[in-house]
């Protein structure tokens, strides 16, 4: 669907080739593109590797590119010509991650960015840039690189009562 709001109207628009839910989207160019997600169109809950990129001169959604890896719920921004997909969750390894994976959308590749500090989905992400005097090494003012993943100590997270992990299904006889 299409809102234009000069007229106040949905106007409705080529279906994506791919079912998808939980995935991200941005736009470049004038171009719309969908990251990541997942579907259950077998039954099960699966990645959803296919990048799609929908282009609104012609109404048409064309399959660009495939993801490194599984991104479900990822954190996506845009910086000039790339899209950054932060983290989120791999529903067919059954665990979230870490990763950055940048696509270029004018070479049509994918690179690999650091890693982010902790695995992590649902996240929101921006970009903003500051002026080259404040993030230039001043020295003894810039951080100290945090410690290897392997020698920190993670803080100790209890789950809420009642609360159910993301895979874990919710049953109950009382219904």
């Amino acid at each position: 669907l299409c809102y234009d709001p000069e007229t106040n109207h949905w106007e409705s628009k080529a279906d994506a080739p791919v079912e998808r839910a939980w995935h991200g989207m941005a736009t470049v160019r004038e171009k719309l593109y969908l990251l990541g997600g997942s579907n259950n169109v077998n039954g099960y809950r699966q990645d959803i590797m296919h990048v799609s990129c929908y282009h609104t001169e012609h109404d048409q959604w064309l399959t660009i590119s495939q993801l490194p890896f599984g991104h479900g719920e990822p954190g996506i921004t845009v910086l000039g010509d790339r899209i950054y997909v932060l983290g989120g969750r791999s529903h067919d390894r059954y665990t979230r991650t870490d990763f950055v994976h940048i696509y270029n959308v004018e070479e049509n590749r994918w690179d690999s960015g650091p890693d982010i500090e902790c695995a992590n989905s649902g996240m929101s992400c921006c970009v903003l840039t500051l002026p080259r005097q404040l993030i230039q090494d001043r020295g003894h003012q810039t951080p100290k690189k945090q410690p290897e993943r392997a020698e920190r100590q993670l803080p100790s997270l209890q789950p809420e009562p009642g609360g159910l992990s993301d895979f874990e299904e919710f049953s109950s006889s009382e219904d």
